[in-house]
């Protein structure tokens, strides 16, 4: 599969938040996708491993750890519902 100039290729953590968002309403916000992903990462759903004070632990395609804070889970709400109107 090749990108085309301003496409990205989506990671792991991509599907859980869109499932989060499901599960949320499309009308909800930061705070509330969050408190799912934060659930879901104290039962370690995968992609997800656990928590910080800061923000939510997962595994990328290339077993490195990395962490998801409110504020960057955020931006990513912002991007996707951008790219929602953009269909």
């Amino acid at each position: 599969m090749f990108l085309t100039a301003g496409q990205r290729r989506a990671d792991q953590l991509t599907p859980i938040i869109a499932r989060a968002v499901a599960q949320c309403g499309e009308a909800a916000g930061t705070a509330e996708v969050f408190e799912v992903l934060r659930q879901w990462a104290r039962e370690r759903r995968a992609p997800l491993i656990g928590m910080t004070p800061e923000g939510v632990q997962w595994i990328d395609a290339n077993d490195e750890q990395k962490e998801l804070t409110k504020d960057a889970l955020g931006k990513r709400l912002k991007r996707r519902a951008g790219a929602d109107r953009r269909r």
